[in-house]
């Protein structure tokens, strides 16, 4: 008999695959099978024993099976060696498919390719001569392949599952797929409506139950309202004054029925897969006037608060018509809080050839969308300082060497310094257009409106505070969100700056000096401070100790003081001198704090803008890129967008921006890769900041 030691070598020069179980489960499922002790074999060996019927007779030996129990291991080894495990092999690329003569690994995005479980994954592996392994996950469409295989997790790899096909036939993939019940058919379609009131598909995201008084959208979770139907969930509705609408499912993953003041049944969005039985109905036709809480007078009687972006450039139109949605949101949620000779306009600040842009007795473009707003002109010295600073750095090298960007973004970003001279407004709201002033699926209108009543006099009696700000990950001061009060002063003092324009990547504007050397000492406006301590085993390094500022929008936890620089994001920009100007080198910024109600989302992070439409066709697109368009469009009602004709989607009467907005939904919803790019939404990370 051959000694285990040889036997093992003999079987370690044959072919290897990853092993899918340890040697522990090895030794349990021999001992529980078998009642013998295991050789030290790995569990890839044995399957490779179990397959070659050369190899398997000094595998019966050393282990003394008779011939009852080899048949036995050897047919419960074949099982589990095509058992499906939870994991992924690895990371592949979207429809990367590769050459299945040379390379080690390659993916079919499923949709494209007409796969529609793990059995036809398998049998397209089958086909691919590289291919041993594959990983499969419905919800990201993808079916990858693998030449080896060594199986991880984490929140990815858990929605994959990955098996051994080499060795295995079409037929057993084939037997296997007929054994599986068949697929929940999806009824939605674009603009379905069974009756005049019913249809299938959902209003929009909801993300909150809601205040039946003031709110026009929430969430019912159906077990904790013991919701079955959607008769039960349309008499629910009918106890909530703010209701007409409902959006039913009572799928595993949602048990949901969100409801609506308002709904367009011929606009509903696509579900995904997971939510594909919800549907909507029209429950009543008027609605409750929103109930106005009892509350203390306001200090000031009269308040002038300006919701302002800056928009510059043919790029950026389209982003109004979200943008502008959510500033009426806003004026819903303030206005109507019994804040008699209080006003909220949307301010746009553009350059001064837009006001010029127009064909003769038409609004200037920029309207179109939003004619509610007052275009401002940004003020020329501004302008005029920003060109100088930027071209000035430029032109000596100083230039971040992390965070490098083209000259006119920097240039158009340090124009917001324009808002501090907006003197007819006592509060401005600055929002970038890429972040939603007030976010339909998430903020309460009864919330946000108790909070403003109480914070904007809080600001006003504040004289020494201009700014109120949050930090991000990697600035100190974010410049797509925050609130100020106008002043000539601070407008006069950034003017300076930037005329002076001394700026480098150690020390700063005006070399102030490196972040961890400053006598930085942040606060939020009631003056409650934001600390942080220096560890003893790393006294470089801050860790964050006090402030209500959320879980990574700590001051004292950006780039600028782990790295204890000034190359973070836009350092040598907006955002730099923000943190310059109101934070050190005087005491006019406060921080707001995560636990108040108003928050803002933030498609933040790239280049593309969800709203533009790319030169080449939408199904070209990786899922990604999808994803973070169709994000963005779930969140505005296209059909009460702009002017009133928007009720027309599709006809050509809307407005040119909500018709590419309309039609690129459209799009993206009837991709045959939806089910994927929904998915892709919710592994997502959402920017979101605090306002207050």
């Amino acid at each position: 008999m051959q000694s285990r030691n040889s036997t093992l070598f003999q079987l370690a020069k044959m072919e290897k695959l990853n092993p899918l179980m340890d040697k522990a489960s090895l030794d349990l499922f021999l001992r529980q099978n078998f009642s013998i002790e295991s050789s030290p074999w790995s569990v890839e060996e044995v399957f490779n024993s179990a397959l070659a019927p050369a190899a398997w007779a000094p595998l019966q030996s050393v282990f003394k099976l008779d011939g009852e129990q080899s048949a036995r291991l050897r047919a419960a080894l074949g099982k589990a060696r095509t058992t499906i495990r939870s994991g992924t092999c690895g990371i592949t690329e979207d429809n990367a498919i590769g050459d299945c003569e040379r390379d080690v690994q390659g993916s079919w995005t499923t949709a494209l390719n007409g796969i529609k479980d793990l059995e036809d994954c398998a049998l397209r592996c089958l086909a691919c001569n590289r291919c041993r392994w594959i990983s499969y996950s419905a919800d990201f469409g993808d079916c990858s392949w693998f030449h080896s295989c060594s199986l991880s997790y984490g929140i990815v790899g858990n929605r994959f599952h990955s098996v051994l096909v080499s060795g295995t036939v079409v037929e057993y993939w084939k037997q296997q797929k007929a054994l599986k019940p068949k697929p929940a058919v999806d009824w939605w379609r674009p603009g379905r409506m069974d009756s005049p009131q019913w249809a299938p598909g959902l209003c929009g995201p909801t993300d909150r139950e809601g205040q039946c008084e003031t709110d026009d959208r929430g969430s019912w979770n159906v077990d904790k309202h013991h919701i079955t139907s959607m008769d039960e969930c349309a008499a629910k509705c009918r106890q909530c004054a703010r209701c007409a609408y409902v959006s039913l499912s009572l799928a595993a993953q949602h048990r949901d029925c969100s409801w609506y003041s308002e709904c367009d049944l011929r606009d509903l969005r696509r579900p995904p897969r997971s939510g594909i039985d919800y549907n909507s109905t029209r429950v009543r036709q008027t609605l409750a006037v929103p109930v106005n809480e009892s509350r203390a007078t306001a200090v000031h009687s009269s308040v002038r608060i300006a919701v302002a972006t800056l928009a510059v450039g043919s790029g950026a139109r389209c982003g109004l018509v979200r943008w502008c949605q959510g500033v009426r949101r806003l004026q819903l949620a303030i206005e109507r809080q019994d804040l008699v000779g209080w006003s909220v306009v949307p301010v746009i600040l553009v350059r001064k050839k837009a006001l010029q842009d127009k064909a003769e007795g038409a609004a200037p473009k920029y309207m179109r969308d939003c004619p509610e707003a007052q275009l401002v002109p940004i003020a020329s010295e501004v302008m005029s300082a920003a060109k100088h600073c930027v071209r000035k750095l430029d032109a000596t090298g100083a230039i971040p060497s992390r965070a490098y960007s083209p000259a006119w973004p920097r240039i158009i970003n340090l124009c917001k310094w324009a808002l501090f001279g907006l003197h007819t407004f006592d509060v401005v709201f600055y929002v970038d257009l890429d972040a939603d002033p007030m976010p339909a699926a998430t903020e309460s209108i009864g919330l946000v409106g108790n909070l403003w009543r109480t914070m904007v006099p809080r600001l006003l009696q504040s004289k020494d505070v201009h700014l109120v700000a949050t930090a991000d990950s990697m600035s100190p001061v974010h410049g797509g969100v925050f609130l100020l009060r106008p002043s000539q002063q601070v407008l006069a003092d950034g003017l300076r700056t930037l005329s002076t324009c001394v700026w480098n990547g150690t020390h700063g504007w005006n070399h102030i000096g490196a972040p961890r050397a400053l006598d930085f000492l942040p606060g939020h406006l009631d003056g409650a401070p934001i600390r942080a301590r220096y560890k003893r085993i790393a006294p470089s390094w801050p860790t964050p100790v006090s402030g209500d500022v959320g879980g990574v929008q700590h001051a004292f936890s950006t780039d600028a003081f782990r790295l204890n620089d000034w190359e973070f994001w836009y350092a040598h920009a907006d955002q730099g001198l923000l943190w310059y100007e109101l934070f050190l080198r005087s005491q006019r910024g406060v921080y707001s704090r995560w636990s108040t109600a108003h928050k803002i989302s933030h498609e933040w992070g790239g280049n593309e803008k969800p709203w533009v439409v790319p030169t080449r066709p939408l199904s070209s697109l990786p899922v990604h890129q999808l994803a973070m368009r169709l994000r963005f469009l779930q969140g505005i009602d296209l059909w009460s967008a702009g002017s009133s004709n928007n009720s027309s989607l599709g006809s050509g009467t809307a407005s040119e921006c909500v018709e590419l907005l309309w039609r690129m939904r459209r799009s993206i919803e009837e991709d045959v890769r939806f089910d994927a790019i929904a998915h892709r939404i919710t592994m997502m990370p959402l920017a979101r900041f605090t306002v207050w």
